[in-house]
């Protein structure tokens, strides 16, 4: 886990409380650019579990498939604490909800986070590619070639990771990269 530069994750939510994480995807980078590591959880938010309809329509989580799913305070020591700890770096697309998202249920589960740098993707992809018609995270994904499983938190993540590497791949070379050949 040394060699992590940035750690792109991913948050979905039940409605709007800042604390109410029904899923988090993760995906780490090594400072070539290289996935070292990806994976999601379900999680049960604390407290009353609501989860809005236009919410469910939006990332397809429904209470039955989190209602069994551990907290996460209890996915915290053994499955993210690591990760978190060794990125020094955190990124995601729009970094403000997911960073407001971070910090509600870590409040919520009364953990305590040392304070982290933050990239955005949207303000990268924005600077990298201002010619887009916009930059929401499908609109980068199929520019860049990455094949995204929108809403799915995993599949958010790792677009984060892919994102950074063309955008450093377009900042040396002014053209995007093959990902069929990646």
């Amino acid at each position: 886990m040394s060699d992590i530069a940035a750690l792109c994750l991913d948050f979905e939510t039940a409605n709007y409380d800042a604390a109410s994480a029904l899923a988090l995807g993760l995906c780490a980078v090594d400072h070539g650019g290289g996935i070292v590591f990806k994976q999601s959880w379900l999680i049960r938010p604390e407290g009353r579990l609501y989860i809005r309809r236009d919410f469910i329509d939006i990332h397809g989580i429904t209470p039955d498939m989190v209602r069994d799913a551990p907290t996460f305070r209890e996915l915290w020591q053994d499955q993210f604490a690591p990760w978190f700890a060794a990125a020094p770096l955190l990124v995601a697309h729009n970094a403000g909800f997911d960073r407001r998202v971070l910090d509600g249920t870590m409040t919520r589960a009364e953990i305590d986070m040392p304070r982290k740098n933050w990239l955005c993707t949207v303000q990268l992809s924005r600077r990298s590619w201002p010619g887009l018609y916009n930059h929401k995270l499908s609109t980068v994904c199929a520019h860049i070639g990455f094949d995204l499983n929108h809403h799915d938190a995993g599949s958010d993540s790792e677009a984060c990771a892919h994102i950074l590497r063309a955008a450093a791949y377009f900042t040396q070379t002014q053209e995007k990269p093959d990902y069929a050949h990646a």
